[in-house]
């Protein structure tokens, strides 16, 4: 065992001194010279998980007064100046060819690339009133709110209405108007004119025809 040890660590001195490859270590300056890039290296790894912003370099405030950004959600706090309003690029057209396809609002941009990866924010109340400058009252109100308990069979009264008419639109269960009926610390005037922003910034979807919106039954407890 003794004879068979000595010869292994003779070996080894051996090959480490005739410069094998497998026992040479490598010289610093070999270390200080090796390339150090890497395609994966190459920009903020963070941005490569994202794709490319097809609106970049446009104006956010404009994408919105045209209508091109839609409202999404709101992030409302006791504080109306940190009331924040998120906009995005989405379409409603997948509701014409089969309401069951996006029964619920956060449906039509759930799918949109644009909305998960670019989505855009600003105050609520500012953008609201700027929308309703720009609009000269073209943005329509609802014309009624559907309230329902869970499993009533809201849904299908939904996608009812939304094929009655091409005129007819439904926004099912939008975030933004949970979001503000959740805020039980917020002032009761503060969350009333969030509200009024919301179905402004809501109802510009459409400029003509009939407007219903369905709540969130989980959310009625805030009204």
């Amino acid at each position: 065992m003794q004879f068979l040890l000595s010869l292994s660590v003779s070996l080894s001195l051996a090959a480490y001194a005739n410069g094998s490859k497998y026992m040479r270590k490598p010289l610093i300056d070999e270390i200080d010279t090796a390339p150090l890039t890497h395609p994966l290296m190459e920009g903020s790894l963070i941005e490569k998980q994202f794709s490319e912003n097809p609106h970049k370099g446009k104006d956010v405030f404009d994408m919105v007064l045209s209508g091109e950004f839609a409202l999404t959600e709101v992030k409302i706090s006791s504080n109306q100046d940190e009331i924040r309003a998120y906009f995005c690029d989405f379409e409603f057209d997948q509701t014409k060819k089969d309401p069951s396809l996006a029964p619920h609002y956060i449906d039509f941009y759930g799918e949109s690339v644009h909305c998960q990866e670019h989505s855009v924010s600003l105050p609520l109340h500012d953008i609201a009133e700027a929308c309703r400058e720009h609009d000269k009252g073209t943005s329509i109100e609802p014309d009624a709110f559907i309230l329902n308990q869970p499993r009533s069979g809201s849904t299908i009264l939904s996608n009812m209405l939304t094929v009655s008419h091409p005129d007819t639109r439904v926004i099912s269960d939008p975030t933004a108007i949970g979001q503000i009926f959740k805020c039980e610390k917020c002032d009761h005037d503060l969350k009333v004119q969030a509200l009024k922003d919301v179905m402004y910034l809501l109802g510009r979807s459409q400029t003509s025809g009939q407007l219903f919106v369905k709540i969130a039954a989980r959310h009625t407890i805030g009204l």
